[in-house]
């Protein structure tokens, strides 16, 4: 199963940390509740997130935070763990995503099935480098 999180992100898009329970988008897809496969739910593997960049000049970076929502809490919490708690969330241990060729950016982390008792994701943008840099995010799992 392949979801886009966030398409065509620049330094502009979600630089703020996500409010209310419509943010980022649902993990459900939009089956039976209940079902084996509701949203990503039938899958016990791993999951990634993964990031590419879709244009951009110069030197290109990118630093983010995952976020992800509870229906049952009806809170928002960043993913993981870090060094300090504002760092929380970041991906690539809250390291800037650097390029992978020129004017390319690649990034994959894996989240674990962890990530399968939330309801919803989100990706908060914190920086990106380069000139007209934008990113598409992907969470995939094997199914």
């Amino acid at each position: 199963m392949h979801l886009k999180v966030l398409a065509g992100a620049t330094s502009a898009t979600n630089t703020a940390a996500p409010s209310g329970a419509t943010a980022g988008v649902s993990l459900h897809l939009g089956e039976t509740p209940g079902s084996p496969d509701y949203g990503f739910r039938g899958s016990e593997q791993n999951l990634a997130i993964a990031a590419h960049s879709t244009a951009g000049t110069g030197t290109l970076t990118l630093e983010a935070r995952i976020w992800c929502y509870s229906d049952k809490t009806e809170q928002w919490y960043p993913l993981g763990t870090a060094s300090t708690d504002t760092e929380r969330g970041e991906i690539n241990a809250s390291t800037a995503v650097g390029e992978i060729a020129t004017d390319k950016l690649q990034f994959t982390q894996v989240l674990g099935p962890a990530v399968l008792v939330f309801d919803r994701i989100y990706i908060q943008i914190l920086a990106m480098g380069g000139s007209g840099t934008t990113c598409d995010f992907w969470l995939l799992s094997r199914g």
